[in-house]
């Protein structure tokens, strides 16, 4: 079974994925991090030095993520190139991924839908949080995100999480259910 996992920034993904990882034999495809580690191949920092310029470099010549975070949420077209650059490249490693033979594997990201991984799972789980729980740090990357209800539109399975101790337990028994 392939599920997705998905939500906006600060819904709580990480915290379900945590969970997941400490209960059940499940791989798991961070997209976030497969993002970070495509940022070291060189090919993608020339692409993206031709994009943004070398601000985007740190002093041993690798992707800055705090600068090319500015310049790319500074305006909607360069989020838009800097998706170009790396969604594909992101969906390559995760199908690469996928292919390992593991029962169950679980695709985790806000951007599962954009970068075309939404139709290989079995069951969508979209985390919704209040948005009054979203760090300061958090919001202009926020307003580049769908809004919930489009997030929701995709969702077999909603998660409403309300950041206390219960919703733990809300998770464990939807993965007992989903994977037992």
């Amino acid at each position: 079974m392939i599920i997705g996992l998905t939500g906006s920034i600060g819904s709580g993904k990480s915290w379900v994925t945590a969970i997941i990882h400490a209960h059940f034999e499940v791989a798991i495809i961070d997209l976030d991090l497969l993002g970070h580690d495509i940022l070291k191949e060189s090919t993608l920092i020339q692409k993206l030095c031709q994009t943004f310029g070398e601000s985007i470099l740190d002093s041993t010549g690798q992707i800055n993520r705090k600068n090319l975070g500015s310049l790319a949420f500074s305006s909607p077209e360069n989020l838009a190139k800097l998706n170009q650059i790396t969604h594909p490249e992101i969906k390559k490693t995760a199908l690469t991924l996928l292919n390992k033979p593991l029962q169950n594997t679980m695709i985790v990201g806000a951007l599962i839908q954009e970068i075309g991984l939404s139709p290989l799972c079995d069951k969508m789980i979209v985390v919704t949080a209040p948005d009054k729980q979203l760090p300061e740090e958090k919001r202009p990357i926020r307003s580049h995100q769908r809004s919930e209800e489009d997030y929701l539109l995709v969702a077999d399975i909603i998660l409403k999480n309300p950041f206390t101790h219960e919703f733990e337990h809300e998770v464990l028994r939807l993965f007992r259910n989903l994977l037992l």
